[in-house]
């Protein structure tokens, strides 16, 4: 009986044992499968993060060159505007010489006019006076 007794507390214990050792590997099965999840779902926020990153870095270059291009056009758009005011003021200077040269054409023609005509009066003065 006390053999019987002992032999049923090593099943026992060996069944206990056997017990606590299934535990065990459901535990660390457990919390393998747990990890693996949270490594899954870790590598998802890294992944979703590095691609917000990826489209924000994408957005600020996009504007970065779009202030670029705004600057290059304003830039352009003042120098045209520059050419074409010293254009316009070229043109004007063209034109006030031009009108300037006519006017000096007039008075040297309405000179040469003016002695033209004291020629005359004097010639038909010195004629009339050798006439007498």
């Amino acid at each position: 009986m006390e053999r019987q007794k002992h032999v049923l507390t090593v099943e026992r214990n060996l069944e206990l044992i056997r017990h606590n050792e299934a535990e065990k590997l459901l535990r660390e099965e457990q919390l393998r499968v747990e990890k693996e999840r949270d490594k899954i779902m870790l590598n998802k926020a890294l992944t979703r993060e590095q691609q917000i990153a990826q489209l924000e870095e994408m957005e600020r270059l996009r504007r970065r060159q779009e202030v670029i291009d705004l600057q290059k056009f304003y830039m352009q758009k003042a120098e045209d505007k520059k050419a074409e005011e010293q254009l316009i003021e070229y043109l004007t200077w063209l034109e006030s010489e031009k009108q300037w040269k006519l006017k000096e054409d007039k008075w040297r023609k309405e000179d040469e006019a003016r002695i033209n005509l004291m020629k005359q009066v004097y010639e038909d003065r010195a004629k009339t006076i050798g006439a007498r």
